[in-house]
């Protein structure tokens, strides 16, 4: 019960996204996690309502490969509405090609073992909305079976509380005019430079050789340029950076 108090207590005093992020952070490396990620599966589209947490390598490899629209988990959890863990399916034999390469790139980023919370709830107008969170284990998987007989229901009932923060702190956010972030706030400087090369009619290739990276990197870039700027496609996304003065043609 004191543990379930104290994260409580901590993330209630987070004022914002960023600091609820630290926060809960601080929470699930108390309990032997490596990182966390959030999602919002009301549903599954190319622009991701929201996505953050702290496992950042992941998350861009996860987007540029679009693993949402196929991951087994996360769609388990827009079904169901008590946590799992990996165990919940059996990935031995799975014959979608999409499907082993996730887990395929899961395995190269470390990932062990993770504990996913479902979250489904009624917004303001009485619309279903759904969110997945995945606690990230990359440690000893015994000490992971230890952990969850141990903390399964308080940590279920930590992130609970974690959506419900989350929710309220977008809600104030949007209230304020999230439209009007900078783009320093908004995007990297590596983000406004692909969005400012394909504003020129630059392909992926001629962005990478350009700027002197990966074509994957740029289109990465790209891609997470365009779910930021909440565009339907890059040029969509081209068209609202200059229109909001985040890139000059």
């Amino acid at each position: 019960m004191q543990m379930i108090d104290s994260a409580i207590n901590t993330l209630e005093r987070a004022g914002d996204i960023a600091a609820l992020s630290a926060a809960f952070q601080r929470i699930v490396e108390d309990n032997g996690f490596f990182a966390f990620e959030a999602v919002e599966t009301t549903e599954l589209q190319p622009d991701t309502p929201f996505h953050f947490g702290t496992a950042d390598e992941w998350r861009q490899v996860y987007i540029a490969n679009g693993f949402r629209f196929i991951d087994p988990f996360l769609a388990l959890s827009r079904r169901i509405g008590l946590p799992f863990d990996m165990s919940a399916i059996d990935l031995s034999n799975v014959q979608s090609k999409q499907v082993q390469r996730l887990v395929k790139a899961a395995a190269e980023f470390g990932m062990r073992q993770g504990l996913f919370f479902p979250h489904h709830m009624r917004d303001a107008r009485g619309r279903l909305r759904s969110h997945f969170l995945a606690m990230i284990w990359t440690a000893d998987e015994r000490a992971f079976a230890e952990t969850l007989a141990a903390r399964r229901h308080p940590l279920h009932l930590i992130a609970l509380h974690f959506f419900e923060r989350n929710v309220i702190l977008r809600g104030l956010q949007e209230s304020a005019g999230k439209e009007s972030e900078t783009g320093a706030s908004l995007l990297t400087e590596r983000e406004r430079q692909t969005l400012a090369c394909a504003a020129r009619g630059m392909t992926g290739e001629d962005i990478a050789q350009s700027m002197n990276i990966s074509t994957l990197t740029a289109q990465t870039h790209l891609k997470n340029a365009t779910r930021k700027l909440n565009a339907a496609n890059r040029t969509h996304a081209v068209a609202r950076a200059i229109s909001r003065g985040l890139i000059e043609m």
